[in-house]
């Protein structure tokens, strides 16, 4: 997966998103995970698709 042409590109979109976790997270008094990581894992799992990096 990271040995694609695309890899760096969904590596960094990885690492934003679950720095917007993180932020959620910190704002929510640990309550956003209940909402955010569902709905990052989807955005990451999508995005990868979108970039070729999943078959």
């Amino acid at each position: 997966m990271y040995g694609s042409a695309k890899g760096r590109t969904f590596a960094g979109i990885e690492l934003i998103a679950w720095l917007l976790v993180l932020v959620v997270t910190i704002f929510n008094c640990g309550l956003g995970p209940l909402v955010a990581v569902p709905v990052a894992t989807y955005y990451i799992q999508n995005a990868a698709y979108h970039q070729g990096v999943l078959s």
